[in-house]
C-alpha cells in the first residue's frame, strides 16, 4: 500500500525547512540538515518527490544531496546522480522525478538527464536532449516532461527552444522558438500531443 501526502516545503535558509500539511492545516518545523557549513555557500536546487524533499548542493570539491522522509522525519544522504550537476531543470509527477542538463564540476554544460525513483532511491540515465542547456525551467504536463530555456554552449547562449520528453517512447522532440530574445514579451507555445498550453515567460 502506498502512501500519498502532498506536503508544501519553504526554505527558511540553506539547512531550516518548513513543511505545510494542507489536509491537516498545520505547519512542521523540519530537523536540521546535518551538512558540513560550506553547502551554504553554493549553488543549490531542491525538489519534492514522492514523500521525499530532496536537496541537491556542493560540499568543498564533490556534488551532496540530501533527502528528508516525510514518513520518519529524518535526513539522510542521498545516492548521487550517475552525473552529478548543478543548475539544472528538474520536475516531478508522483514517486519519479526527472533532472535535465545544468553542468558539471568542471563547468561543461550539459545534454545528459536522469530519473530519479523515490521508491527505490535509484537513478537511471536517460536519452540526452538535443541541445545542452544549464538555468533552465522545467514541468510535466499531461504526462511527458517539458524543459524550456536556460543557457546553451556558443553565442547567442540564451536559448529560445524547449524540449519534451516522452516516457513511453523514451525520445526527445525540441520546440523551436519559443519567444524571441530581449522583446519583452511573453511567448506562448501549444505543446504538441498536448490538451493544456505551456506558457513561457522570459525573465
Amino acid at each position: 500500500m502506498g502512501t500519498a501526502r502532498h506536503w508544501v516545503f519553504v526554505s527558511c535558509g540553506v539547512v531550516e525547512w518548513e513543511a505545510f500539511d494542507p489536509n491537516q492545516r498545520r505547519w512542521t518545523h523540519l530537523p536540521r540538515i546535518n551538512s558540513r557549513e560550506c553547502l551554504m555557500y553554493y549553488q543549490k536546487e531542491a525538489l519534492a518527490v514522492g514523500t521525499e524533499l530532496l536537496v541537491f548542493g556542493k560540499e568543498i570539491t564533490s556534488h551532496v544531496i540530501y533527502g528528508y522522509s516525510i514518513l520518519s522525519n529524518t535526513w539522510s544522504s542521498g545516492m548521487n546522480m550517475n552525473m552529478p550537476r548543478s543548475l539544472f531543470g528538474s520536475a516531478s509527477l508522483g514517486e519519479i522525478a526527472i533532472l535535465a542538463g545544468g553542468f558539471d564540476s568542471s563547468g561543461n554544460i550539459l545534454s545528459s538527464a536522469e530519473l530519479y525513483d523515490s521508491e527505490t532511491g535509484s537513478w537511471v540515465t536517460l536519452p540526452s536532449m538535443n541541445k545542452p542547456r544549464k538555468m533552465c525551467s522545467a514541468v510535466f504536463m499531461d504526462g511527458k516532461f517539458y524543459v524550456v530555456g536556460g543557457i546553451g554552449v556558443g553565442s547567442p547562449n540564451r536559448l529560445t527552444c524547449g524540449e519534451v520528453y516522452d516516457l513511453e517512447k523514451m525520445t526527445w522532440t525540441e520546440i523551436p522558438d519559443m519567444f524571441a530574445i530581449g522583446n519583452g514579451a511573453a511567448g506562448v507555445t501549444e505543446a504538441p500531443a498536448a490538451a493544456l498550453h505551456l506558457l513561457c515567460l522570459p525573465l
